[in-house]
């Protein structure tokens, strides 16, 4: 192993919403790469000695937290991320993981691999791909000590090293993981608002939090009512910020880490109709809202169900005459007259 000095920072390829791809064969430039996602308090050695060495990566930052797809090969590496906690899910292939204390062994498919904070961890894959998800450890523990309403105690200490996802809730994370790659990493956010970074960023936080703790996993085992309770508050947001573009029940479940069936019992029990139904309730009020307000003097009755994400004009006048009683047409005739 040899310490490289940080070199200049390879040329990025940005895509839509600051998605970096970086594809190289040079160690010197992936160091550079690695180093500076860390930050400062961060460090990357390098084995040079390996050859076919390759790095290819999709890279995003959502805010503070970091969503990468990286395929390596002969691919050997200490880091330390200092203050961040990072999972890796691997795709194909999979990786070998060894710090001071264990080793983690061979990571494959079907498990998550958990890199703690300032723990020294060796990872090696000769030919692989994986969805790496990076997180600052206070954005974690905050969400836990406000589910919980209680401090949480030696955080890093208690963080697992490893996720199997035949677990339920693991496997909710790596949904969610898997969801927030395809949507942001290779769509480029062409199928989500570009307000949409805040709300993913959020959602890949709480469910890593939910389910690296210890403790938190104790907990939310003894009060499940309040994962449903936050499924359901989720997707509200969701669909109160994003209800003019076409939303997919089930991609909208994976987003959120749970079952489309998950989605919807939680949703029925908590507002007595499901998710769908209460889609239309938000288009359907907000075109109401439009076309009752008296300063509205250009939006016809078209230009108005387009603008609420209806895509059909027949099932749009049927639903407002079954909310309100008249056509979206007598609504607008009447505010206007």
């Amino acid at each position: 192993m040899h310490q490289l000095q940080q070199p200049a920072r390879p040329e990025c390829q940005p895509g839509p919403i600051a998605v970096e791809r970086y594809a190289t064969q040079s160690p010197d430039q992936a160091h550079g790469y690695l180093e500076a996602s860390y930050g400062r308090s961060g460090s990357v050695e390098l084995d040079l000695g390996r050859r076919d060495f390759r790095f290819d990566v999709a890279f995003a930052r959502l805010g503070p937290v970091h969503l990468m797809d990286a395929s390596v090969s002969s691919f050997c590496c200490t880091k330390n991320i200092g203050e961040l906690v990072q999972v890796m899910l691997p795709v194909s292939g999979g990786t070998e993981l060894k710090t001071k204390t264990a080793a983690t062994g061979h990571i494959g498919s079907g498990k998550c691999a958990v890199l703690r904070p300032d723990e020294p961890t060796t990872e090696y894959a000769s030919e692989g791909r994986a969805l790496v998800l990076t997180v600052p450890l206070s954005n974690l523990v905050d969400v836990v000590e406000i589910s919980m309403d209680a401090r949480l105690t030696g955080a890093g200490a208690d963080i697992v090293t490893t996720l199997d996802c035949r677990d339920p809730a693991a496997a909710g994370f790596s949904h969610s993981m898997r969801f927030a790659s395809k949507e942001v990493l290779h769509s480029g956010f062409r199928n989500l608002p570009a307000n949409a970074v805040d709300s993913m960023a959020r959602l890949l936080t709480e469910n890593l939090a939910n389910v690296i703790f210890r403790g938190s996993r104790e907990w939310l085992s003894r009060h499940p009512a309040s994962i449903g309770t936050r499924v359901v508050n989720r997707a509200k947001d969701f669909i109160a910020g994003n209800a003019e573009r076409p939303i997919i029940i089930h991609e909208l479940a994976a987003s959120l880490g749970v079952s489309t069936r998950c989605l919807e019992v939680n949703f029925k029990k908590a507002v007595g109709m499901s998710p769908k139904q209460w889609l239309f309730e938000v288009r359907l009020n907000r075109a109401r809202q439009i076309l009752t307000n008296p300063f509205n003097k250009e939006s016809g009755v078209t230009q108005v169900w387009l603008e609420c994400g209806f895509a059909d004009h027949r099932l749009f006048a049927r639903k407002y005459r079954e909310k309100f009683g008249e056509l979206p047409s007598s609504t607008l005739k009447c505010a206007r007259f």
